[in-house]
């Protein structure tokens, strides 16, 4: 197939889209004037754009703010990807063309009550628009946060032909928390000594140590969200810090691989949280797991390129049925040949080190999650509960379910009946 111009991949997207999961595509010009949606709601959600930010960020920010997927949640809980279209001029220099929005989707359903608050609590919007708005907001797509991560990788793809990947979307302020009246803004000091413990938290992450703990107890990491929905601003305080806590990890040296899918995992952890004091565990858990990935690249510095890439394959595929010709085989290498030079440079035999690897993670899922140790055990290709236990107490010295009740999981748990 020869080439698409961007203007009809735009518009098979947004076609696809909104036939498909019902999410509209907008179209603004470089001065704002608005082109074209496929929303069945246009003129009201024009409305609301002028009114819930999204469209003040880029005016305050300038397109260039927008040369990734900005994802913008606004004051309804309606969730947004912004981009730029650029061009570029005989000399190489870009410059802008279009800002396209996809949008609004849903995390989930909201109340009517719940919504007629966070619609009265906005300046400029009637009493007939409130009572319009919330029979029309009923239409909005519920899209689960995976799915929307995954229109805002396609939306960069239609506009640049370029991959990317969740964490490198811009989470603007702006979308984390209600305008508020003057006299409700938060104190400068305590904002700044925040955003600097924010800082050495990354930073101790880049480094690869433990610092992160002591900065943890001394206060919240994030910046509140506040909506009204307790559980679910913390799930959106600690979501937005988790993507900078990976990027922190692979600016320490953690391969792209390997983070995407730790981080694909804890968010996955963080949505089912059930209560904020799940979410206020699952905040050190994921620190952890940073710090931890970072310290186990560093470790493996004194080894080939080629083994450390074996070493990010597997991590990134523990939950796949792999075996060790698989592993040799993605590094191009025969497996006879590459068991010896794993063994050789690493001390540990491949098909060890892909065992250990699973132990790692089924003891985060042990402690952070109410599976069951047969589910734990299935999901990480152990075959079977018992040799699951066997395993794991050679790697750990204790069963799976002694380390759970030593971690003190205290989240609702399956049934796991005996050890």
């Amino acid at each position: 197939m020869g080439y698409v111009p961007v203007e009809e991949r735009l518009r098979i997207l947004g076609e696809q889209l909104f036939h498909t999961s019902g999410v509209s595509t907008w179209c603004f010009g470089t001065g704002f004037e608005f082109f074209a949606s496929t929303s069945s709601i246009e003129d009201d959600l024009l409305d609301i754009l002028e009114k819930n930010g999204c469209l003040a960020y880029v005016r305050k920010r300038g397109f260039a703010s927008c040369s990734r997927p900005v994802f913008y949640r606004d004051f309804l809980g309606l969730c947004w990807f912004i981009e730029g279209l650029y061009d570029r001029n005989n000399e190489g220099k870009q410059f802008p063309r279009l800002l396209l929005l996809v949008g609004p989707m849903l995390e989930s359903r909201i109340s009517s009550e719940e919504l007629d608050s966070r619609l009265r609590s906005r300046p400029g919007i009637d009493s007939g628009s409130i009572s319009r708005l919330k029979n029309e907001l009923k239409t909005i797509p519920v899209v689960h946060r995976e799915l929307m991560d995954q229109y805002g990788v396609l939306l960069h793809y239609m506009l640049t032909e370029e991959g990317i990947h969740p964490w490198d979307f811009i989470y603007p302020e702006e979308s984390l928390s209600l305008p508020q009246e003057p006299e409700a803004l938060p104190d400068r000091t305590r904002e700044a000594r925040q955003i600097l413990q924010e800082e050495e938290v990354l930073g101790a992450i880049r480094d690869g140590n433990e610092h992160y703990l002591q900065v943890a107890e001394s206060g919240r990491l994030s910046r509140l969200i506040d909506t009204g929905n307790s559980l679910r601003d913390e799930k959106d305080s600690l979501i937005a810090f988790t993507v900078l806590c990976f990027r922190a990890a692979v600016e320490g040296g953690v391969s792209s691989a390997g983070a995407r899918q730790a981080q694909a995992d804890m968010l996955a952890r963080i949505e089912a949280c059930p209560d904020t004091e799940a979410v206020g565990r699952m905040t050190h858990t994921m620190l952890k797991t940073c710090t931890d990935l970072v310290r186990a690249r560093r470790d493996e510095e004194g080894v080939s390129p080629i083994v450390r890439t074996s070493c990010d394959y597997i991590r990134a595929n523990a939950k796949r049925p792999i075996t060790v010709a698989d592993v040799a085989a993605a590094v191009g290498y025969t497996e006879y040949y590459f068991t010896k030079k794993f063994y050789k440079e690493t001390g540990v035999r491949l098909k060890d080190y892909i065992k250990k690897t699973r132990v790692e993670l089924a003891k985060i899922a042990l402690t952070v999650t109410g599976d069951s140790v047969e589910e734990i055990s299935a999901s990480l290709q152990f075959g079977n509960r018992n040799y699951f236990s066997r395993v794991f107490r050679e790697e750990t010295g204790m069963t799976p379910m002694e380390y759970r009740q030593k971690r003190n999981f205290q989240g609702e748990r399956k049934n796991d009946g005996h050890q």
